[in-house]
């Protein structure tokens, strides 16, 4: 049996017949390679585009290379030099025989348009042929016929050769031609084969290219998300709660560049100083100047850096409050991201203060006929003490206008999942359907690293930065659940930036990458997440936000390392689902932690490696 390229007939036209013809010629001996339908496509020097089909390509190591014009219909006939289909139709090219010599012309001539060569060379060694099948003629008849110049009953197949062609077709090839040649060579065969008429590739993105169609998919619905600006514009106040990812500091940022364009000076707020420095650098001191004057009217600070500049002292709060009460507020607007967070000092005195500087910065934008917006997530409220419950202060549940946003614009669906889980939220509001996954590329699911020992953290995590900058991914953080003083990390940290909220950096193979704290690196976002230092309690209680604050911050990546060991995987699951029964053995019950978490797992031990895929 010939190798048919490709294995099944190509779309054709049913009058033509060219599925019998294909037929028939995969009868051929195992040594032909038969093309059906080949386009042949070329540009020359003199930049002129040029294209042919040939109905069937017949090519054979041994032999040559034969090009095949197929004609059906009985009717078939020539008068006055013109040949005609048996509707009386005109044959396009000068009839059949003309159209076959010139598609073996035109092949010819792709050759010497190849940039190699070495296929260049293979022309002068290929004998090049030219025949026409006429499919529904028998050879009886067709004998009788007296033929034009350009035809030859040599270079003819009929209808009585579709049951065997290999003689017809041996015969054709026997016929001697005016250039000198001989059989090719495998290595040329091979050459002219997978370079030239069948060359394989695969058409699959880099790592890279994936990575960045999935985060040009994040841009897009966070530019959908800004909508509810346009909602909201003759709104004077307004609260916007959201899960992570949603878009919140984003579009918080937007509202302020569009006061800013305004001419409209904007008190950009943050509780985290690695959230505000990151947004100045962004927003205000970025590599595109034009970029940076629609935000020349925003100044972002923390509560602490504005009361450095308006009271002289980082810790003056009554210097602060004096400052407000006085005319001439220099800002119309006032935005706040991360609003929960500054009402969950140790102390309720501190608390209490913060909460009556937001009250006091909101009367004073909406007497400056501004407005405020607060952006808040009430599950990542993880600052102050981890042993006291908070309420959400009340410049959030006295608002008048509270709105929630729904869809996440920073994970991967996958993400998303893993990262809510120890909330136990409805599934249907947070996850699932709200997260799109809309691209064609792989989305890698979170995985949890299962260690029973911490002499194994290292050697995990240096993995994992291994098969990140594998895929070509350089955004990546280092995240602990702890404190920076106790992560298992210690060793190989080193701190370049000076003051207590700049980054330490995990120094491994000549490259630092970004460490800090799940709590410090709230708001903030990076293309993969490494957490670290977590153990059978990090998943429950105000430890499961942490998880989820660290967590929620992988945009495409995300990996835990976890030292737990086999005997504690039962508290694991019933810290996040009480109802799992866990009457099961270790390797069950990793199983059950992969699909609560909706997470790839790899259980990482001493005595033992393995891996388990869902």
């Amino acid at each position: 049996m010939a190798r048919m390229i490709p294995e099944i007939p190509r779309e054709y036209d049913p009058s033509s017949h060219e599925a019998t013809a294909f037929q028939a010629l995969s009868r051929l001996p195992d040594d032909y390679y038969v093309f059906h339908s080949l386009s042949l496509v070329t540009i020359n020097q003199r930049n002129f585009f040029r294209e042919r089909e040939i109905d069937f390509l017949v090519v054979n190591q041994q032999k040559g290379i034969l090009c095949i014009e197929v004609k059906a219909g009985s009717r078939i006939h020539h008068e006055n030099g013109q040949w005609c289909y048996s509707n009386g139709t005109l044959m396009p090219h000068d009839g059949p025989y003309k159209q076959a010599e010139s598609a073996k012309h035109y092949l010819m001539s792709a050759f010497d348009e190849q940039q190699d060569n070495n296929i260049r060379a293979l022309k002068t060694k290929c004998k090049f042929l030219h025949a026409v099948w006429f499919l529904d003629m028998p050879r009886s008849h067709f004998s009788q016929l007296t033929l034009p110049t350009e035809a030859d009953r040599r270079i003819t197949l009929c209808g009585d050769d579709l049951e065997n062609p290999t003689p017809a077709i041996e015969r054709i090839f026997r016929i001697e031609v005016s250039n000198a040649t001989q059989p090719l060579l495998d290595g040329e065969f091979r050459l002219l084969m997978e370079k030239f008429f069948a060359p394989r590739f695969d058409l699959i993105p880099t790592p890279k290219y994936q990575n960045q169609r999935m985060l040009e998919g994040f841009n897009k619905l966070l530019a959908e998300q800004t909508r509810i600006l346009d909602f909201l514009e003759e709104q004077p106040t307004a609260v916007i709660n959201g899960a992570a990812g949603t878009g919140k500091t984003m579009i918080a940022v937007e509202k302020a560049r569009r006061n800013s364009v305004a001419g409209e000076k904007v008190l950009f707020l943050c509780y985290n100083r690695l959230l505000r420095d990151n947004l100045d650098q962004t927003h205000r001191h970025s590599e595109d100047a034009s970029y940076n004057e629609q935000f020349e009217n925003v100044d972002f600070y923390t509560i602490s850096g504005l009361a450095q500049k308006y009271a002289g002292s980082y810790d003056d709060w009554e210097g602060l409050e004096e400052w407000l009460y006085k005319e001439g507020f220099p800002y119309k607007h006032v935005i706040i991201d991360e609003g929960q967070d500054f009402a969950l000092l140790p102390t309720k005195e501190e608390s209490d203060r913060n909460v009556e500087i937001i009250d006091e910065l909101r009367e004073a934008a909406l007497q400056s006929g501004g407005t405020f917006y607060l952006f808040y997530d009430r599950n990542q409220a993880i600052q102050g003490e981890r042993n006291r419950t908070y309420d959400l202060p009340s410049y959030i549940t006295d608002s008048d206008c509270r709105l929630t946003l729904y869809q996440n614009c920073r994970n991967t669906s996958a993400i998303s999942q893993t990262s809510l889980t120890p909330l136990q939220l409805p599934q249907k509001r947070w996850s699932g359907s709200k997260v799109i996954d809309p691209w064609s590329v792989r989305v890698e699911k979170p995985v949890f690293h299962l260690l029973d020992d911490e002499s194994l953290i290292v050697e995990t995590v240096n993995k994992v930065l291994d098969d990140l900058q594998a895929k070509d991914v350089t955004d990546i953080v280092l995240l602990t659940v702890g404190t920076m003083a106790y992560t298992a990390l210690r060793d190989g940290l080193e701190s370049l930036d000076e003051g207590a909220d700049k980054y330490w950096y995990y120094c491994y193979k000549r490259k630092r990458y970004r460490m800090t704290t799940a709590q410090r690196f709230k708001g903030l976002e990076a293309t993969a997440i490494i957490m670290v230092d977590l153990k059978p309690d990090s998943f429950a209680g105000k430890n499961g936000m942490v998880f989820y604050v660290g967590a929620s911050r992988a945009k495409l990546f995300l990996d835990f390392v976890a030292v737990i060991p086999e005997g504690e995987y039962k508290n694991v699951i019933q810290s996040v689902k009480e109802t799992e029964p866990v009457n099961k053995s270790a390797k069950r019950l990793r199983n059950v932690i992969q699909d609560l978490f909706h997470a790839k797992v790899e259980d990482t031990r001493l005595s033992s490696v393995s891996e388990m895929n869902p």
